[in-house]
């Protein structure tokens, strides 16, 4: 899913946005803004987005959401105990109610009953 462009003779920019991609990616919990992750590629926030969208496939928004569901879903399965407001909070949810209708939407079920589907 995740594309780097990590080939010698790269441009660094390019292999700054790739290193940012990859951070998204691996740690979706954090406080991701859009206009940050662009100062830090070293762009401007709308060349961002379409440089994001094409490495990507995605706009940051969704890669973003996919991660932290991917995350979600990993997190479940390796912590079957683990409460849902403190995964929502780790993840960068408001709260365990944004977070289960957030996951619903996405897989069709909520949290807990995806959990017990693991047992």
């Amino acid at each position: 899913l995740l594309l780097l462009d990590c080939a010698s003779g790269v441009p660094s920019g390019d292999l700054r946005r790739a290193a940012l991609v990859e951070r998204l990616w691996r740690r979706p919990g954090e406080a991701w803004r859009e206009p940050d992750c662009a100062a830090q590629a070293g762009l401007g926030l709308s060349t961002f987005k379409r440089a994001f969208r094409r490495r990507t496939g995605r706009s940051f928004r969704t890669f973003l959401l996919e991660a932290r569901l991917r995350t979600a879903m990993e997190l479940l399965a390796a912590n079957p105990f683990e409460k849902l407001d403190a995964l929502a909070s780790a993840l960068g949810f408001y709260d365990e109610f944004h977070f289960s209708r957030v996951f619903k939407k996405a897989t069709g079920q909520s949290p807990s009953a995806y959990r017990s589907t693991l047992r």
